[in-house]
């Protein structure tokens, strides 16, 4: 029986990337979505690689959430690979102009969605002593706070907690589960498309800005979309799975933000507007 892996957000981007590199491991792939149409237009993709089954699944409803588990569970086999991928990239509002829905969104499609998808199969992994592995998509802006970008950030500061708490409940009982959390630094995804088609208000919003916070939010979209391609991201997330690492990051050159961050809680300092 082949090893396969459920992979969230996978119609597009990082996630289509990892689906493709899971195939051509010979590793049946499991792709959820809730875009219906990018879904059906992955698989038709996909297909002619190996073995890919689709779901569309309101990832932020842990009741659906539970209930595509037993699906796969009782249609298929145990997973090995949990890929929790799936993401969006809110608005770029100050804290106190979010939207509260809107903010909810993000961290329940960012930060529960994982969280739900963890306790679904993960129980069943440990059970059957598979040898799985739990990846979890976070970001650099799990290591720093910026304008305006505050949903978001604090969507991958809690996944980015989640897999090291996880890690350690896997640790105390030795199981067999590896956890990775990978850390992209700027990738040419879909994520702030939403944000700059709102040229309007993202227009307005910068204007109010002084002109460091400014710089750093024009240099953040840019970073977006200029960035690595998502299959490079995915041969990287593959080899640091190969060599066991949990810190996945892709952009080694950006590591210096976790340096900077930390650095400035040791010492004291106010939380700065990184140099990106």
């Amino acid at each position: 029986m082949n090893r396969s892996a459920v992979i969230t957000g996978a119609a597009r981007g990082i996630g289509f990337a990892i689906a493709k590199k899971c195939l051509l491991q010979n590793i049946d792939v499991i792709a959820v979505d809730i875009n219906i149409n990018a879904l059906k237009q992955a698989e038709q993709e996909l297909q002619q690689f190996g073995k890919i089954t689709t779901f569309s699944v309101d990832l932020s409803i842990e009741k659906k959430v539970q209930e595509f588990a037993n699906t796969v569970l009782h249609t298929s086999s145990v997973p090995h690979y949990l890929f929790n991928n799936a993401g969006i990239g809110g608005d770029m509002l100050p804290v106190w102009q979010q939207d509260t829905e809107k903010f909810k969104q993000v961290m329940d499609v960012n930060f529960y969605s994982a969280f739900y998808l963890i306790k679904a199969f993960l129980p069943a992994m440990l059970e059957n002593k598979i040898t799985g592995k739990i990846i979890n998509i976070a970001s650099m802006a799990s290591f720093y706070t910026a304008p305006l970008i505050n949903s978001y950030v604090i969507s991958k500061h809690s996944i980015m907690a989640l897999s090291e708490c996880l890690y350690h409940d896997l640790q105390a009982i030795d199981a067999n589960i590896q956890v990775a959390v990978v850390c992209p630094g700027g990738v040419r995804t879909s994520i702030l498309d939403e944000n700059l088609q709102s040229a309007g208000q993202y227009e307005t919003v910068l204007k109010n800005l002084n002109d460091n916070s400014r710089n750093f939010v024009i240099k953040f979209a840019k970073l977006i979309k200029k960035g690595m391609s998502a299959d490079t991201v995915a041969e990287i997330i593959f080899a640091g799975i190969d060599q066991k690492q949990f810190y996945i990051f892709t952009h080694p050159d950006m590591i210096e933000i976790v340096t900077q961050r930390f650095a400035a809680i040791i010492e004291g300092q106010k939380p700065q507007t990184l140099n990106i």
